[in-house]
């Protein structure tokens, strides 16, 4: 035997009940719509409340916290799950390949200036023992200096 749906419906070969639009639930005789707070996916015959801190977002998904979204599984359940796209990834490895860079200038500046401050030290200590006489490590002999 076949069902008989009201308009806007359809059912499958031997189905028990009306296959109703998102946002509505056949109730034996009828499609009803969800009551506030709840949602439902095409065909369901009962409607899901939305998960504590979420809302309703057009009567099929529930709308979640910031880096959620909504999911629907098998059957008529579905959640609010963490965000894990391309995307999101992309600009993971987007951020620490800059700070990747930023550490490898930053410890190339270090070593420079640290080898420029020996060269400066060497320079300051070299120039007045040449004076003198000592070991020297620039100037000449005959444009020293004396006292």
């Amino acid at each position: 035997t076949c069902l008989s749906c009201p308009a806007g419906t359809t059912s499958t070969t031997g189905s028990q009940h009306c296959i109703c639009e998102a946002g509505t639930f056949w109730n034996s005789t009828k499609c009803q719509d969800c009551s506030r707070g709840t949602v439902s996916q095409k065909g369901a015959l009962t409607c899901l409340a939305c998960p504590l801190g979420s809302v309703v977002d057009q009567g099929d998904t529930c709308k979640c916290h910031l880096g959620k979204n909504w999911r629907w599984s098998t059957g008529n359940e579905g959640n609010c799950e963490i965000v894990s796209s391309r995307i999101t990834t992309v600009l993971l490895v987007c951020v620490i390949l800059v700070l990747a860079i930023i550490c490898f200038v930053l410890s190339w500046s270090l070593i420079f200036e640290r080898k420029k401050n020996r060269e400066n030290m060497t320079r300051s200590v070299a120039l007045p023992l040449s004076r003198y006489g000592g070991l020297g490590v620039s100037g000449d002999q005959d444009s020293l200096i004396t006292d």
